[in-house]
């Protein structure tokens, strides 16, 4: 009994020192240096590092360039005219090689390459076509993120093996330095969340990073230190996004005891954290970037702030343009078009993403994630008031729009088809009162639906295999057929004058990002704006997002720059 006693008081003595010893950090910021200067550094990018330079992918008008930048830093350069458009995500443990994928937009479900970071061609890897891959710590495999889980292949391509399911997208994945765990980022397409996730290498033992309040909603973007006993990462609390660490215990039992220390603090937003080779600095890109809806203002002949005593996320005005629909910290709040008598009609969400009125102005359907639920969902609310009302659609399906009459909705379904293939989509159509559900032929690989006032077309853009959205499709709900009816770089956007007579969609890579109409009675296409005035004003992004209740043209700009840091730690 006195022995038992004894091992018993030792113990508890263990994890009392230990929960003491890891609750106060000894993490120090010993300096912040600028690396890079005045570039357009795009976050979706990335940022890696061979070691001696940096790389990153720099938005150039209608293309991105892959860059460079001395690790001491300097100037960028871009690293080759031939790889534009390509996204590095890894660097092999040799510093030989990339892992890369190519593309024409900002899409998931890319094809993987290898690329020889000095000399010779790059490589497919078989047919895998992902959103994210990563080296295996000895660089024998390939670890990459398909729609539907996490996978493993070797250099080639071959030998395809599924690691871990997962119910939505990931991205970012990190392994720690044993190769016994793997870290990814999960995120929910619907409520525009993201979380840190980790798995075993033979896929077992799943479960988020539990790091208590206020992380878990907007945490992305891990990386261990070369050692293995720093986990880097950033999250974005309210409007500041930050860059944090965290000591790695590697015992799940420990983990509510450790408590990240935070490195980077505002002005600025930092993130997307990258280790160097000693563990004791890590690179960060910083800068700010804002997004301000804005309208054009047809007296004034220029774009102007739309609202800009309200602090609009995802917004709609009501068919007629008599209110507005908007959220803001898990709310969806209503008022006049002019912004005021401003009311909440709803408020039980942690978040409220994006919202589409009913053409009658009587309902809102809308997606919003509850606070005790892992993923977003679709909900419809009267503008009157009352309880919300849950949406019967999965979680793989998007994009839901009201059809004319309101009684059924159209929407995005997507399929995912394996490790090796693109994510398939068409286009259904859900009834609301039977609750059935009717694909809707010819829809293959279309995406984005939006259903004219009138009742009688739906259109949608192509979203082809290799993510290039070229193409205007309009369907004939009487006759039931598809018509091509316009082609563009990138085609975005969406949305239908009041009388159905015109068709508004934007070409965003495009020279000057315009925006176009369709004549419904002309069949023909007519540019109707661009962007070229804020966009050489510094705007990076210039988003078509609309009509105003008048027709005039809604956007959503972007502006801001990043650059490289590197900020230098005492990490005992």
């Amino acid at each position: 009994m006195a022995v038992v006693l004894g091992i018993t008081a030792a113990l508890a003595a263990a994890v009392i020192g230990a929960h003491r010893l890891l609750t106060v950090s000894p993490v120090r910021v010993l300096d912040i240096v600028r690396i890079s200067h005045n570039t357009k550094l795009d976050p979706w990018g990335r940022v890696n590092t061979d070691g001696a330079r940096l790389f990153f992918t720099e938005r150039a008008g209608d293309h991105w360039n892959l860059m460079q930048v001395p690790a001491t830093g300097g100037d960028a350069v871009p690293f080759s005219e031939t790889y534009r458009n390509m996204r590095v995500v890894s660097v092999s443990p040799d510093r030989s090689q990339f892992l890369a994928f190519t593309f024409a937009a900002r899409v998931p479900d890319l094809p993987l390459w290898i690329v020889p970071i000095v000399g010779g061609p790059p490589r497919r890897v078989g047919n895998i076509r992902a959103d994210d891959a990563i080296f295996t710590p000895d660089g024998r495999e390939i670890t990459f993120n398909a729609p539907d889980g996490i996978y493993q292949c070797e250099r080639n391509g071959a030998t395809v093996r599924k690691l871990v399911g997962l119910p939505g997208r990931s991205s970012q994945p990190a392994w720690s330095r044993d190769g016994r765990r793997l870290r990814f980022t999960l995120f929910d397409e619907i409520a525009g969340t993201s979380s840190l996730w980790e798995v075993s290498s033979d896929g077992e033992n799943l479960h988020p990073i539990l790091l208590g309040p206020p992380f878990g909603v907007h945490d992305r973007s891990g990386r261990w230190s070369p050692d293995g006993r720093y986990f880097f990462f950033e999250s974005t609390q309210g409007d500041n996004q930050t860059v944090w660490v965290v000591r790695d215990s590697g015992n799940p039992w420990l983990a509510e005891t450790l408590k990240p220390v935070q490195l980077t603090f505002g002005p600025n937003g930092y993130g997307l954290p990258v280790p160097d080779d000693s563990g004791h600095s890590v690179y960060v890109w910083g800068g700010q970037e804002r997004r301000d809806a804005v309208i054009y203002g047809k007296t004034r002949g220029s774009f102007e702030a739309l609202l800009p005593n309200l602090k609009l996320g995802w917004y709609a005005f009501s068919p007629d343009g008599s209110l507005l629909a908007f959220s803001h910290q898990g709310t969806l709040w209503l008022c006049h078009g002019d912004g005021s008598e401003l009311r909440p009609i709803v408020s039980e969400f942690a978040k409220v993403g994006r919202m589409v009125w009913s053409f009658d102005g009587q309902r809102i359907l809308f997606a919003a994630q509850r606070a005790h639920e892992s993923s977003a969902k679709f909900f419809a609310i009267k503008t009157e008031g009352g309880a919300p009302v849950e949406i019967a659609l999965s979680p793989g399906d998007n994009d839901p729009v009201w059809s004319a009459d309101d009684g059924s909705i159209f929407y995005t379904g997507r399929v995912t088809s394996g490790a090796a293939s693109a994510l398939q989509s068409d286009i259904s159509i859900l009834d609301l009162n039977t609750s059935k559900i009717a694909r809707i032929r010819g829809s293959e690989n279309l995406d984005h639906p939006t259903a004219s006032p009138d009742g009688r077309f739906l259109a949608a853009i192509s979203e082809v295999r290799s993510g290039e959205l070229t193409r205007l499709n309009l369907y004939d709900l009487k006759t039931e057929t598809w018509t091509e009816i316009a082609r563009g770089t990138l085609l975005s956007g969406g949305s239908w004058s009041r009388d159905s007579r015109y068709f508004y969609y934007q070409d965003l890579l495009a020279p000057d990002e315009p925006v176009f109409r369709y004549d419904m009675e002309t069949r023909t296409s007519q540019r109707v704006i661009d962007f070229a005035p804020l966009l050489r004003a510094g705007a990076i992004r210039c988003g078509f997002n609309g009509l105003a209740p008048d027709g005039s043209i809604l956007a959503v700009v972007t502006r801001g720059e990043g650059d490289l840091y590197r900020i230098d730690l005492e990490l005992p």
